[in-house]
């Protein structure tokens, strides 16, 4: 049986950043102002003007009269997506415990590394993870609605076949579905698993590997960020992290 991670060593953000107030923004300029409303209203009269303005939604963002607005991991019903290659190391934390190596985001020990997405509610957030060294009875897996330092819902599972969905309360880790088997999950190290949590308000689906496992809910985090959960011990490997539209 696998032995439940300490909310210790689950609660740790490598992140500092995260919990930082921004710096206050400059006060602007009478002429700074004056150029921003000359921007929009050229970006009106291209609207009006018809034929040579045009709106689309592409992977780098919203075009708008060939203006380019938006998230650079931006598409079609997706909130943010990262293969997670190493093309945006800048976007994450890139240290001794999660980094990029080898096209892949690694987590070594128990860390959370959060992406650089905002804080989403309702979506369908997907990652495919593997573990590549330690011992097989470790939990590791997503974290979503992160809701500050020590609050948030974790889907883990291990390399003897487990999964479980458990949330964490100023520190404090509380199992919502315990441990529990299931086919779907390859087990092993290296063996390489597809996890997806689809959050509607409080009620959660869970898949693995595109089959579902389990369905789990739960009020306690509205929304939050997103993040990659790794275990003390071992050494897991993320690609392909999406968060989607929830449809229909």
């Amino acid at each position: 049986t696998p032995t439940p991670a300490q909310a210790s060593y689950l609660a740790a953000d490598p992140q500092q950043w995260a919990d930082k107030a921004q710096a206050r923004p400059q006060n602007k300029s009478r002429a700074g102002c004056v150029v921003g409303w000359l921007v929009t209203l050229a970006l009106v009269i291209c609207l009006i003007g018809g034929g040579f303005a045009y709106i689309q939604n592409r992977p780098g963002g919203l075009v708008i009269g060939g203006v380019t607005l938006g998230n650079a991991h931006s598409g079609p019903g997706i909130i943010y997506q990262d293969t997670l290659d190493g093309s945006t190391k800048s976007d994450w934390t890139n240290d001794s415990n999660c980094f990029f190596k080898d096209s892949a985001y690694h987590i070594n020990a128990g860390f959370i590394c959060y992406s650089p997405a905002d804080a989403v509610g309702d979506s369908v957030t997907t990652v495919s993870v593997k573990q590549i060294s330690g011992p097989i009875t470790r939990t590791y897996g997503l974290v979503i609605r992160r809701n500050g330092k020590g609050n948030y819902y974790e889907f883990g599972i291990d390399g003897n076949g487990k999964w479980r969905f458990s949330k964490v309360v100023n520190g404090t880790l509380t199992d919502i579905v315990t441990f529990t088997s299931n086919s779907a999950i390859k087990k092993g190290l290296n063996q390489v698993n597809t996890l997806s949590v689809s959050a509607r308000g409080s009620h959660f689906v869970l898949s693995i590997n595109g089959t579902q496992v389990g369905i789990a809910d739960d009020s306690t985090f509205k929304s939050g960020k997103t993040g990659l959960l790794g275990y003390d011990g071992i050494e897991v490997v993320f690609t392909n992290l999406s968060i989607k539209n929830v449809q229909g």
